[in-house]
């Protein structure tokens, strides 16, 4: 809910609007809606810093800049364009960002992208003798840790100040931020290896340029990580730089010029002193410093236990429409329960070669070591992925033929990431020059893989196979429409049920392996290396509720569905077991007509509450006696919302837009009566009325025309409730009207736009003038369909999937939006 205290607002704007000063949120400037907890932010509360004038350095006139708009309630501490000199850290306070002056080009993607004001570090200075030059004179942090929120940084060029932002708060921002020059040195080296100079430096390489992590709501968009000397208006020199004499562990083999192998001292520790097998590299830039060999932005919600966690849920991190360069490690990590990486682009280095193991201590020995280049990293539950443009190269490894063990393109592993299973993971529409790997895991399901271009370049690989384990799944997993890959494997230990591999295309040729069952059809130059054949035993091809399902009613049916007819053998020893309440009582298993499904019914199951269905072996017949097959869901307590309409936060909408609330399952009104919009000064909207349909499960409420501005919807706790006798609990989003001019299109062309062919049965292609931001595609009842994110001038859908009937299509410009109606065939 949007909360302003109205005086203070009016008073800040007011002063601020005459000093030419933001006060605007400039997430929802740039993109025309935002995250509703980025208006918690008091972007109206400014300090200007240069009302603390300072000869040099800016250190102390920021703190006492930060400590005003802290003690004040919090705000924006304000830098006007201009570049501004820092000696040490910085240690942002609950409740403050730090902002810049707008930039002429908004967009981090292009090479125009320049904040003009500019905040720098001290630079390192190499000093090649004694102990060299000191680490405490450089290396800076902008940070915040402990009880923080509302903070960040926002149109900032920062050179030599890596961010790092680790706070048991939420809402932190890093929004239009251009970073260069960052490092950690390796604190080892050389202190820890007798014989090394002492003034060795090596470039640690778990080092951030952005770092956040937050309990939830955080934001870093739009940022610009790396670009050095790749800029129009503000060139910044890479100072990344050679030492030659570097001493490091081990000896070359082969040509000094073109070493094909190192050879290493038998038993011989790093800091044994009677070691003597050491070589002076006198090749400095194979010894190289780096500024880039590291991770470039690493963002995380801290973990919650997925089994445990109270629906609904969304830490709500997001990173978004980044540009990033980085040549070791990986360039965009995201962890979370509600993660979103979306529009980012991340480059590399082509034909990288490496001499040094990746710790520093020592030389490289052939493919022997991971510099885990990574394109993009995730791990987390309820996660999107979509829209991002990823390279990444392998290191060729001295002069062999051998490459580091790494080069992934998307990737979630569970021996390392923190959510060691997946769930509602969404893959699409990525170019990526890699493959894209779930390795394994411990249990997938729920997962959408389509529409990515991996260049023929790498395959997709969904594994959920730890190491020696065998129980896990994969279930309820879609892979379609990816083009140019090498081949596809989907793999479950424990099993699979609802496994389709759909419309994918090799560029050459490519093998698909596969747990069965499972379905493959039109697949193009991809072989089924596993075909599935007539079953020795029954084998479940659907759950209901499905595997790991979190939304289930208290009398939802429970039931499986077999691959082949079957017959009742031994069905008493089905059972349905909860954690904490034990063995449910009075339930029968019986099959339905057609003998394929097994319908277990039951009395009402407990409140959030996890179950386990059990099928011991032998429980039916078909070709054989089932193998045990067993499976999890859980049951919510109150009723629980599928969509919200309009979408939280959403803006630039007309004065009678549908505003609904779909629920998953259906619902009793209770008291419809008491729901209500509300306007900005909390003032109800007249005339509001709301109607249950239960065809669709949907309480529709019905308004009059809406002036512009934002309104808050309330739906009370025990507005309805379900068929298990919860209530619901309180839901409450937010959206604006006006602000953004709307011209529906009567035809299917217009003086700037063109929307063809319409009607159509497959692809629906859109071009503007003006570069197309977002197409929306809704039902005429207004139910959000899905958005794609062309960033260019032209874009297209694909209703091959969809009904027959009538659409509408949102096609989202900077300043305007077009609707136009479309017709599946």
């Amino acid at each position: 809910m949007r909360k302003i205290y109205i005086s203070s607002f009016i008073l800040f704007l007011f002063f601020n609007a005459a000093a030419n000063i933001p006060v605007d949120n400039p997430y929802f400037t740039k993109y025309d809606t935002c995250p509703a907890w980025t208006n918690e932010i008091h972007w109206y509360n400014v300090v200007d810093i240069s009302n603390f004038p300072s000869a040099g350095f800016w250190d102390s006139s920021l703190i006492e800049a930060m400590n005003q708009v802290s003690l004040s309630g919090g705000g924006v501490v304000y830098f006007p364009a201009g570049t501004y000199h820092f000696q040490s850290d910085v240690d942002i306070p609950d409740g403050v960002v730090l902002r810049g002056a707008d930039p002429l080009c908004n967009n981090a993607k292009s090479d125009s992208f320049a904040p003009p004001s500019r905040l720098i570090f001290p630079a390192y200075i190499p000093f090649f003798a004694d102990s060299g030059q000191a680490n405490s004179t450089a290396f800076k942090v902008i940070r915040a840790s402990g009880d923080r929120s509302n903070l960040g940084l926002v149109y900032l060029d920062i050179n030599r100040g890596r961010i790092s932002i680790g706070v048991n708060g939420k809402n932190v921002i890093v929004f239009g931020v251009r970073q260069n020059n960052i490092a950690q040195p390796q604190s080892d080296i050389p202190w820890n290896y007798y014989y090394m100079h002492r003034w060795q430096r090596f470039s640690y390489r778990h080092c951030r340029n952005i770092n956040v992590d937050v309990i939830r709501n955080t934001a870093v968009t739009n940022n610009r990580v790396n670009d050095f000397m790749n800029n129009l208006f503000n060139p910044v020199p890479d100072e990344s730089y050679d030492q030659p004499g570097y001493i490091a562990y081990c000896r070359f083999n082969g040509p000094v010029s073109a070493p094909t192998g190192v050879t290493c001292q038998s038993g011989c520790t790093s800091s044994d002193p009677s070691c003597t097998d050491t070589t002076h590299v006198m090749d400095g830039s194979r010894t190289r410093f780096s500024y880039t060999d590291h991770y470039a932005i690493d963002v995380a919600g801290r973990y919650v236990n997925p089994d445990t966690v109270s629906l609904p849920f969304d830490q709500k991190i997001e990173i978004n429409d980044n540009w990033v360069y980085n040549t070791m490690r990986v360039g965009i990590f995201g962890v979370g329960y509600g993660l979103v990486m979306r529009g980012n682009i991340r480059t590399d280095q082509n034909n990288k070669r490496v001499f040094l193991h990746p710790t520093g201590w020592k030389l490289n020995s052939n493919n022997a070591a991971t510099f885990e280049n990574r394109a993009m990293n995730f791990s987390g539950h309820h996660v999107l992925i979509e829209n991002n443009d990823m390279r990444v190269y392998r290191h060729q490894i001295l002069y062999t033929s051998y490459a580091s063990v790494d080069g992934e393109g998307i990737l979630t592993q569970e021996s390392v990431d923190p959510y060691e299973s997946l769930d509602d993971i969404v893959i699409r529409n990525n170019v990526v020059n890699s493959y894209i790997g779930f390795y394994k895991m411990r249990g997938i399901r729920n997962t959408y893989v389509g529409y990515n271009d991996l260049l023929d370049a790498g395959n997709i690989w969904i594994d959920a196979n730890p190491s020696g384990e065998s129980i896990y799944r994969l279930d309820n997993t879609v892979i379609e429409n990816n083009v140019n890959i090498t081949g596809i494997m989907a793999y479950g230990a424990g099993g699979t049920a609802n496994l389709k591999i759909l419309n994918n295309a090799a560029y050459d040729t490519g093998a698909i392996n596969h747990h069965c069952p499972a379905v493959l059809l039109n697949n193009l130059h991809l072989r089924d290396a596993t075909p599935c054949t007539t079953a020795s035993s029954p084998e479940v091809v659907d759950y209901q509720p499905f595997y790991g399902e979190i939304n289930v009613g208290a009398f939802d049916t429970v039931s499986v569905l077999w691959d082949q007819v079957v017959t009742a053998f031994d069905l008493s020893g089905i059972t349905i077991t909860g954690d904490s309440s034990g063995l449910v009582t009075g339930t029968l298993a019986g099959l339905a007509a057609g003998n394929r499904k097994l319908i277990i019914s039951h009395p009402k199951l407990q409140a959030n509450e996890r179950y386990v269905v059990n099928i011991p072996a032998a429980a039916v017949q078909g070709t054989g006696f089932n193998q045990q097959r067993s499976w999890w869901f859980r049951v919510i307590p109150a009723p629980y919302p599928r969509i919200l309409a309009p979408s939280d936060s959403a803006a630039g909408l007309l004065s009678d837009v549908d505003v609904f609330v779909e629920f998953i399952h259906p619902v009793t009104p209770v008291n419809l009566f008491a729901i209500t919009i509300t306007d900005t000064l909390l003032n109800p909207v007249a005339g509001v009325m709301a109607e249950y349909n239960p065809f669709n499960y949907t309480v529709q409420i019905a308004h009059p025309v809406l002036a512009p501005g934002w309104y808050t919807v309330s739906v009370p706790a025990g507005t309805v409730e379900n068929s298990s006798g919860f209530q619901n609990k309180p839901i409450e989003w937010s959206f604006q009207t006006g602000n953004i001019t709307i011209t529906e299109i009567l035809n299917t062309t217009a003086a700037d736009c063109s929307v063809f062919p319409n009607p159509t049965n497959g692809f629906i292609h859109f071009k503007s003038a003006e570069k197309i931001l977002e197409i929306q595609l809704f039902t005429l009842a207004g139910m959000p369909l899905f958005t794609i994110f062309p960033g260019s001038f032209t874009g297209r859908l694909d209703v091959s999937n969809l009904h027959t009937g009538m659409y509408i299509a949102v096609m989202i410009m900077k300043d305007k939006q077009f609707r136009v109606k479309i017709v599946r065939q």
